[in-house]
């Protein structure tokens, strides 16, 4: 998964939980900006909520139109 690809766009996210996050792909983590040496990205939700997600807690995501 190329998280870099979503940057900017408004996508919809089921993470390994089975719970879905709506919103816009505000910013890419390179895995070496990150702590745990993964990627990451950030959503911004339209409830106001800014939420990190790693790959590896990505089951699947989607671009919304």
């Amino acid at each position: 998964m190329k998280l870099a690809e979503y940057c900017g766009k408004k996508v919809t996210i089921l993470s390994d939980e089975e719970i879905f996050f709506q919103g816009v792909v505000t910013d890419y983590l390179y895995p070496e900006d990150n702590d745990s040496g993964e990627e990451s990205m950030i959503i911004d939700t339209p409830d106001g909520r800014i939420i990190e997600f790693y790959e590896k807690d990505i089951k699947k995501i989607e671009i919304d139109v």
